[in-house]
């Protein structure tokens, strides 16, 4: 049988877990801190942003990239930029290698794309993509570190 714990050790024991306790709500408000900061830098970053995952599914995007190409990102999130009339026919195939690319886990750009704005016309735009992987989903599938940087051309 096991020996009862005495009241001091008892009493350790809550000054344990209440520090414990402290540190863990320190650490969240660190980390909600830490996200609302970031959060701010991609949201109003100069350049334009959109996150995709690796079949070309809209993730996120920035305000910078809704003026470039007139959508908000509640419209684009959740659809594939392969089926979209964001890109003209010509340049699905373009758009499609890239994205095969970034598949197997390269960087690639600049590319340059022309892109079909909402209200008309088009908009040519260099498009940069990292390597990188951000998370694996619970369905065994990677959403890519793949930031689109939309930049203006000079």
């Amino acid at each position: 049988m096991a020996k009862k714990p005495t009241y001091e050790e008892l009493e350790k024991r809550v000054k344990e877990l209440e520090k414990q306790a402290d540190d863990y709500k320190r650490v969240m408000r660190e980390l909600r801190y830490s996200e609302e900061r970031l959060k701010i830098i991609f949201e109003y970053a100069p350049d334009a942003y959109y996150l995709n995952d690796l079949k070309g599914n809209f993730i996120d995007g920035n305000t910078a990239a809704e003026v470039i190409i007139g959508y908000k990102k509640e419209e684009l999130i959740g659809k594939n930029f392969l089926k979209l009339k964001l890109l003209p026919q010509s340049q699905i195939l373009k758009a499609a290698t890239v994205l095969a690319k970034n598949v197997l886990g390269k960087a690639t750009g600049p590319d340059e794309f022309t892109l079909n704005r909402k209200e008309g016309g088009q908009i040519t735009v260099e498009i940069c993509r990292s390597e990188e992987h951000m998370s694996e989903l619970q369905s065994h599938s990677f959403i890519s570190y793949a930031v689109f940087c939309l930049k203006k051309k000079h």
